[in-house]
């Protein structure tokens, strides 16, 4: 295996390989001496900001990737508790010259991951993540062990976080008037989602700010909007607005408590710009996994919808190519290129709350139809080539055969964790579950043979 990353870095369960101390540890030595390389202009020594989500491996973890970092010659910048997209824009505003998450995005507590940031902010190329990997499986015989970094003051890393979505998101007519339910997951976001709505002179209720390190995530969140929905229609709010453990996804629910899909949201997000001349050129990003209504709404509009693979990374890659300034996923990654370098689910927050302030959120999600679509995670022992399962192919291509224009069919395995991912569009919910239960049942029996 030539990458040891996956589509959003490196993930498991905590404590457990790759996610235990002493391969963390190494993780940061092979980033630091990547860093130390030359990849990167700096008169010193390189810089690393680690930021971390509420889990508790979070300490463990950041002071083993520490480590590991200074031992390879790299000064260390502790920011704490830090959302995802802070930290890439501290590396983005150079405060550090590269940046480090310990998250697991939306997963359970108990698992957790890395995830790095390099010059502007990026994440790693598939290039740079071959090269890390590579530094890692090496013995390090003859690294210079007299060259060691040191721990450096990380101060207002939060605070200049704020300032930055203020700046850059809340600019022009404050939020008087609104009332907004919002849920931060008992992650990252619980202390600057509630600062900023408030400054803008929302009124803020506010869900699942309590994080105790084993919380996060748990029923609440981008994933779980069943609790905001229900807030949001008791206290008559405008607009309910979730995020995922580390504060790079946003999922909203209007005043009916209707959920609003990352894709509805995308659809939105660049309607409204196409509709004041501010998309250009007129182009939208999102995966495979979108909705077939996404492309629909943008053809009707005159926005070409560019597709890519399944991780924000391949759709940052896609629209510095393509000179997009929207895209995202169906997860609730929105990434608005030119004012921020990557998904941030607080930035595409406020956004959002300026367009409802103009408009009901319930109205603006009518321009896009959703078709029926369901989503089955099925575990699995071993991610065994699809193509190689004779029962997979075989119902896949029976699928393709009676969805014909009318719906579509994806499968693939996670890239962070043992899943094998059915995702199918039909003309109706019924028709698609279906679809998901036989390919399942493939998937299963020809996992039973390995």
């Amino acid at each position: 295996m030539d990458n040891i990353f996956g589509t959003d870095g490196i993930r498991g369960r905590a404590g457990v390989s790759p996610m235990d101390t002493l391969s963390v540890l190494r993780l940061g030595k092979a980033f630091g001496l990547w860093l130390c390389s030359g990849v990167i202009n700096t008169k010193g020594r390189p810089s690393v900001l680690i930021g971390k989500d509420t889990r508790n491996s979070g300490d463990m973890l950041s002071a083993a990737l520490a480590a590991g970092l200074m031992e390879s010659g790299v000064d260390v910048m502790d920011g704490g508790i830090l959302p995802t997209p802070a930290v890439a824009q501290a590396v983005r505003s150079e405060i550090a010259d590269a940046g480090a998450v310990i998250s697991a995005s939306h997963n359970p507590f108990y698992d957790n991951g890395v995830k790095f940031f390099a010059k502007g902010g990026m994440k790693l190329s598939d290039d740079e993540e071959k090269t890390i990997s590579a530094i890692f499986r090496h013995k390090w015989e003859d690294e210079d062990k007299n060259i060691m970094g040191s721990m450096l003051p990380a101060s207002d890393i939060l605070k200049d976080y704020i300032s930055f979505i203020l700046t850059k998101a809340g600019e022009g007519d404050s939020l008087n008037g609104m009332k907004l339910v919002l849920d931060t997951a008992h992650g990252s976001m619980y202390q600057a989602a509630p600062e900023v709505f408030r400054a803008l002179g929302a009124e803020v209720h506010v869900l699942a700010a309590e994080p105790d390190g084993m919380n996060i995530n748990s029923s609440v969140g981008s994933q779980h909007t069943e609790l905001l929905s229900n807030h949001v229609i008791e206290k008559k709010a405008h607009a309910g607005l979730a995020f995922d453990g580390d504060g790079d996804r946003l999922i909203a629910v209007d005043a009916f408590g209707k959920k609003i899909s990352g894709d509805a949201l995308l659809a939105i997000f660049a309607r409204s710009a196409m509709e004041k001349g501010q998309l250009n050129p007129p182009v939208l990003v999102s995966t495979v996994m979108s909705n077939m209504g996404l492309r629909e709404s943008l053809e009707q509009a005159g926005i070409v919808h560019e597709v890519t693979g399944v991780g924000d990374r391949q759709v940052l890659q896609c629209m510095y190519e393509k000179g997009a300034t929207i895209g995202g996923e169906d997860s609730g990654h929105l990434i608005f290129l030119g004012p921020h370098c990557t998904g941030d689910g607080l930035f595409a927050a406020v956004m959002l709350a300026r367009l409802c302030k103009i408009r009901p959120l319930h109205e603006l999600a009518e321009c896009m139809r959703t078709y029926p679509q369901v989503l089955v995670n099925v575990p699995v022992k071993k991610k065994n080539p699809l193509e190689k399962m004779p029962g997979v192919k075989r119902e896949i291509e029976l699928a393709e055969k009676n969805l014909g224009n009318r719906g579509r069919i994806l499968v693939r395995y996670s890239g962070t964790e043992l899943l094998c991912r059915i995702m199918v569009e039909a003309a109706s919910d019924e028709e698609a579950k279906e679809v998901c239960r036989r390919v399942q049942l493939a998937i299963e029996s020809d996992n039973s043979m390995y």
